[in-house]
């Protein structure tokens, strides 16, 4: 029972962390010279792989890009509902 507390835990601190990856990754786009440092190069390689599978998508409007928007909606509702799964096994 405590490894399922301790896995919702691993999968919270998990998901808050590639959150902050992504903020950093969009970030990126409004200073684009850091884009080209070893900090900018390790963020892309990380978030891109994610992000790819939602720029199929037309979420792209008027000059602005809101595929990370959506992938951090999507990051956090399925930690949700993986964390709600887990919790129900636990009752």
């Amino acid at each position: 029972m405590e490894l399922l507390y301790f896995l919702i835990n691993f999968l919270c601190i998990c998901e808050r962390l590639y959150s902050w990856v992504l903020v950093l990754y969009a970030l990126l786009s409004v200073f684009p010279k850091w884009r080209y440092t070893r900090f900018g190069m390790m963020i892309t390689t990380l978030s891109e792989p994610y992000l790819n599978l939602f720029k199929r998508w037309p979420l792209q409007i008027n000059g602005f890009d809101f595929t990370v928007i959506v992938a951090l909606l999507v990051l956090d509702g399925g930690t949700m509902i993986i964390t709600k799964i887990i919790q129900m096994i636990l009752i």
